[in-house]
């Protein structure tokens, strides 16, 4: 027994030594080409970039300051020893050419996004430490010589993170931005407002985050998950939500804000009851939730949900907003007198007509404000036209 436990030891050991740096890499880049020797990590080394990358340079930086016991001085004149960043021509967008020799480590790219990811290959290729918050304060680190040529093979590489139903505080939204940009994830979903809980401050309508963003006993919206009578929720500021925002783009992250409507909109309505249908009758989602459809027909709800958008276009510089636009149940509609009569006046097809109708005028509510939607497969209507440009998601 001891025998082979000497014997996988040593297995282990000599796989760990003969482990080169470039092996491990998320996602695996297209191309590695191993070079001849080493290029060695140690005091004297130099950062070079232009000022045009000072914030990939600095991101770099305050990395490496992670692991090495010495500073790395940054200019934009090449030496030897040196990290290079730099801007070359010709190359598509977001890939990337990191060559590292015993003289020098060079990324290449055609934008900064590109040069960044590159600049995630070269942390991946460092002890886990370049990731922690404690110095290991290293002398010397070297790197085996390889040549790694990288383009990405989707341009949409994202995340989703529901705050409605789980509430996650600004610093976890950051470290979650951190962990997206190490594995080179560029679009960030947040959704934002959902029957359980509204998470974002507007300013028009402060009720949406005094009320709107706490579910419990005697709160406008009931416990749910499992949190017993305990008061549960929070929310963003639009102080959060631009240091957020900014935080992503450091990051070449694109983050696109979901509220979803007109069905999963409990909270919304649990402020505005006047936002859903003059009508009795019960009715349950098919996710479980009662009394959480807006009204097609309330012509102020479209007022309302204009101011909402507006502020929330100036917060977010992504070119799109998403809308939701899913498992909306249609009995209130069906027994809504205004609904019903706007069927008529319009010639809709019943529910599916009313859908529609919904979901265009919210188009041209995020059009106006130079936005362009998104949505959830349901808006896909026939005979519904939108802006070509408008982005569906199958879940």
């Amino acid at each position: 027994m001891k025998r082979a436990i000497t014997l996988l030891t040593a297995i282990v050991l000599g796989y760990v030594l003969m482990a080169r740096t470039y092996d491990n890499l998320v996602p695996k880049p297209l191309e590695v080409v191993p070079g001849e020797g080493t290029f060695v990590m140690e005091k004297g080394m130099h950062l070079c970039a232009p000022e045009e990358l000072k914030s990939e340079s600095s991101y770099l930086v305050q990395h490496l300051e992670k692991v090495f016991a010495f500073d790395v001085p940054v200019s934009d004149v090449p030496v030897y020893n040196s990290i290079t960043m730099r801007m070359a021509d010709g190359m598509e967008r977001e890939a990337y050419r990191l060559e590292i020799n015993e003289n020098q480590v060079v990324i290449e790219a055609s934008d900064p996004a590109g040069i960044f990811y590159g600049v995630q290959t070269l942390l991946q290729m460092m002890p886990p430490a370049v990731y922690g918050q404690t110095c290991m304060e290293l002398t010397r680190y070297e790197l085996d010589a390889a040549v790694i040529t990288d383009a990405p093979r989707y341009g949409y590489r994202g995340t989703m993170l529901d705050v409605s139903r789980t509430f996650y505080d600004t610093e976890h939204v950051l470290r979650l931005l951190d962990w997206m940009a190490y594995h080179k994830l560029n679009r960030f979903h947040w959704h934002l407002a959902d029957d359980n809980g509204w998470r974002i401050e507007i300013r028009k309508y402060p009720q949406l985050t005094e009320k709107g963003a706490w579910r419990g006993d005697g709160e406008v919206t009931p416990a749910a998950y499992g949190q017993g009578h305990d008061r549960y929720g929070g929310y963003y500021t639009q102080k959060d939500i631009r240091r957020i925002v900014k935080y992503a783009a450091e990051r070449h992250i694109e983050i696109i804000p979901e509220i979803d409507l007109p069905g999963h909109s409990r909270s919304l309505i649990g402020v505005f009851p006047e936002m859903a249908c003059d009508t009795d009758v019960e009715y349950t989602s098919v996710n479980g939730e009662t009394d959480n459809v807006l009204c097609v027909a309330n012509e102020e709800n479209y007022r309302i949900l204009g101011n909402i958008f507006k502020e929330i276009a100036s917060l977010f510089p992504s070119e799109y907003i998403h809308i939701g636009g899913d498992e909306v149940d249609h009995t209130a509609w069906n027994n809504c007198p205004h609904c019903q009569a706007l069927v008529k006046e319009n010639n809709l097809e019943g529910p599916g007509g009313l859908h529609s109708w919904f979901v265009y005028r919210l188009d041209g509510i995020i059009s106006r404000l130079g936005k362009k939607m998104a949505g959830w497969d349901e808006i896909i209507i026939p005979d519904v036209k939108f802006d070509p440009a408008t982005m569906v998601y199958a879940w």
